[in-house]
């Protein structure tokens, strides 16, 4: 039996899949703003390793480079969360 993801796994895979205009419009809707997020870490720029298997099954290999920003933050509720996103996209 496969279990069903948890609220929050959709609702992250929602935010990755959005495009920035999306993600913009959401973070208005609810009210999130600047000010309800302390910068932890800035968002930076940076490099990750992306690895393939042949046919999903086989044996690992580096695939290449991938750009990646990453970002930590703090909520107003003392949440920690850190996230990536592929591409040079300090804004997201």
């Amino acid at each position: 039996m496969t279990e069903l993801p948890s609220l929050r796994v959709r609702w992250l895979q929602a935010l990755a899949l959005a495009s920035d205009a999306e993600a913009e419009r959401f973070g208005q809707s609810f009210g999130v703003g600047d000010a309800a997020f302390e910068l932890l870490r800035a968002p930076e720029v940076g490099l990750v390793m992306a690895r393939g298997r042949a046919g999903g099954t086989g044996t690992a290999f580096n695939l290449g480079e991938v750009t990646v920003t990453r970002c930590a933050v703090r909520s107003s509720g003392d949440r920690i969360g850190i996230g990536w996103v592929q591409g040079r996209r300090l804004e997201r």
